[in-house]
């Protein structure tokens, strides 16, 4: 391909960069909202990510016009195709951090939302976004296992350990429903990000193989 597509290359990647460290901030202050019943801090977290969201919307864009534009082939098809999958996964994390923010604006209960289950929970999502950034910049196959073993982790945290705690808060006062309800459904929402992030390693595996296969998960 000629020289200028790599240099556009090069600017989606930086974008991609970019829209990753945006995403794990914004994770972090969504979450930090909610931990904190901040709802000022939950309000100005929806301003960002509708924000990001349109970020999000031009490097669609950009990617599209490359698309049209060089018409790449073999493993450069592929970088793109994956850039697009991406972008649809920053999509949906950006739908589902804004659906913890409306929890913690419309929440009236009074109890300590300062939940280490999902606290975990968030980070391991941190370090499975940060591995698909590293699976499309670095074209490293690698993390395709590792974000699959965090995922197993996640999902343990989550149908396990968490529901077993709601399960003991609910028999011990049947009051504690209400919130422990708002917690497994915040819980709800961080699994589901990380679900997307498990589903895209089967895109990561595309790019670097040129094999499209469903990984079991």
């Amino acid at each position: 391909m000629p020289i200028k597509f790599n240099e556009v290359c090069n600017e989606i990647v930086e974008d991609i960069e970019n829209l990753t460290e945006n995403i794990i901030n914004l994770l972090e202050s969504v979450t930090d909202s909610y931990f904190n019943f901040d709802k000022e801090m939950a309000k100005s977290s929806i301003i960002k990510l509708n924000n990001l969201y349109k970020r999000v919307h031009t490097l669609e864009s950009k990617t599209v016009k490359v698309l049209c534009l060089y018409r790449p082939v073999s493993k450069d098809l592929r970088f793109i195709i994956v850039i697009f999958i991406y972008i649809r996964v920053i999509e949906h994390i950006i739908i589902n951090l804004m659906k913890i923010c409306r929890i913690t604006i419309k929440s009236d209960y009074n109890f300590d939302r300062n939940n280490n289950y999902l606290r975990n929970m968030r980070e391991l999502i941190k370090k499975m976004l940060k591995l698909s950034y590293l699976g499309i910049t670095n074209n490293n196959i690698e993390v395709v296992d590792e974000i699959y073993k965090i995922h197993k982790k996640i999902e343990k945290i989550y149908y396990k350990e968490l529901h077993r705690e709601m399960m003991k808060l609910v028999f011990k006062d049947v009051f504690n429903i209400a919130f422990v309800n708002e917690l497994t459904t915040v819980g709800k929402y961080l699994e589901r990000i990380e679900n997307y992030i498990t589903d895209f390693r089967n895109d990561i595996y595309f790019f670097t193989t040129g094999q499209k296969v469903s990984l079991d998960a």
